[in-house]
């Protein structure tokens, strides 16, 4: 089966403007954005590999020879990349459409340039073909702001592109796909995320596999920030990991030890453990919509009345949510927002004056450095005396 995967052709699409993350994408297409040392799309390769596939394709257009030139060198694991040109204006059916030809006829992977996440692909490849539907992709909780689906037995009943966000679950842009799927593509340039997919749900052949863990779409400046924070930090690993600080197995065990002796009723209760992470603290617009209705109108310490929550597999569980802190939205006010914008534009303006500053005068300027600071490490390479 390792083979099999192996062998499994994954198509990446990289050719789209990034018009939205304009500030990077003037001068590289946005795959080619860096998250830590490397390109974002090579996490995504680097995620698939992972799981055993060796074979990809890569769908470009907008600055397509920078990833071509950056992966003509890529010599990791027989690792097989290419590089296509569908186009600098073709949309992502149609640069699926342009693929067929270079495609081996056989079950293959899709998969957008722009997002990342902590998927089992093997799992999922598993999953669809255990389910014998044309196409299947991955549902993930949303960012809030993504293409929405209604899902029934785990069989995608409807698709709608733009959110109402009446159910917590949007298309995550990892899929997987029989050849049969170009019966629904044409020359047309069209999204895939509109006519394709909207005809594949109305005939019953499309179905959802559920992740309910790290998901992540680099579509604005602030979203690469983020995804950059996620990335460094110590307590957050962005592949085969869940967010939330890990907790150290004797902790817990200690943890529970304390709490036993201070159970002085036989009532079944529940008790929510994590320590100083990501896990207790979250954003109520970032929040499954189903549950954000249920606890939008809760005060601190009031518990919500139980929700069932259906697993990617279709089991079914329920949970309780108790309410300890609550902060509330930020309200604008245009005379207070304006100063501290204005405060952080011209710090902003300053600090990259400064470095500009530094770049030209670096190469031609020397700095005196005392015996005892000599071996520290320097942020900027300062010739040094």
């Amino acid at each position: 089966m390792k083979n099999f995967l192996e062998n499994t052709q994954v198509v990446i699409l990289a050719g789209g403007l990034g018009s939205r993350l304009s500030e990077l994408t003037n001068k590289i297409p946005k795959p080619m954005v860096k998250i830590g040392n490397k390109p974002l799309i090579e996490h995504i390769i680097q995620l698939y590999v992972k799981h055993g596939f060796k074979n990809f394709i890569i769908a470009g257009g907008y600055k397509y020879k920078i990833i071509k030139n950056y992966f003509s060198y890529y010599k990791k694991n027989k690792i097989k990349i290419d590089v296509v040109n569908t186009g600098l204006n073709s949309l992502t059916a149609k640069r699926i459409f342009k693929l067929k030809k270079f495609l081996n006829k056989k079950t293959f992977m899709i998969t957008y340039g722009d997002g990342v996440c902590d998927v089992d692909l093997k799992k999922l490849f598993y999953y669809h073909k255990k389910n014998k539907k044309i196409l299947t992709l991955t549902a993930v909780h949303p960012q809030a702001r993504f293409g929405e689906l209604e899902i029934k037995k785990n069989i995608v009943e409807k698709f709608n592109e733009k959110p109402q966000l009446q159910k917590g679950w949007i298309n995550g842009g990892f899929f997987v796909a029989e050849p049969t799927i170009f019966k629904f593509l044409s020359k047309k340039n069209e999204m895939f995320e509109r006519e394709p997919i909207t005809k594949l749900a109305r005939k019953k052949n499309l179905i959802a596999y559920r992740h309910e863990s790290f998901w992540f779409c680099v579509d604005t400046l602030r979203d690469k920030m983020v995804l950059e924070k996620i990335y460094k930090s110590e307590d957050i690993l962005l592949f085969g990991k869940q967010i939330g600080s890990p907790t150290n197995a004797m902790d817990l065990a200690k943890t529970i030890l304390d709490i036993l002796p201070k159970i002085k009723n036989k009532k079944t209760e529940i008790y929510h453990y994590s320590n100083l992470g990501f896990c207790s603290r979250f954003e109520l617009t970032k929040i499954d919509p189903v549950l954000y209705t249920q606890i939008q109108r809760l005060n601190d310490n009031e518990i919500s009345a139980p929700l069932l929550e259906q697993d990617n597999i279709g089991s079914n569980s329920y949970k309780i949510i108790k309410v300890t802190n609550r902060y509330d939205e930020h309200v604008a006010d245009y005379s207070k927002d304006f100063i501290k914008i204005k405060e952080l534009a011209l710090k902003e303006k300053q600090l990259k004056t400064i470095q500009n500053w530094m770049s030209e005068k670096i190469i031609e300027t020397y700095i005196s450095v005392n015996k005892d600071s000599r071996e520290c490490n320097f942020a900027n390479k300062w010739l040094k005396k």
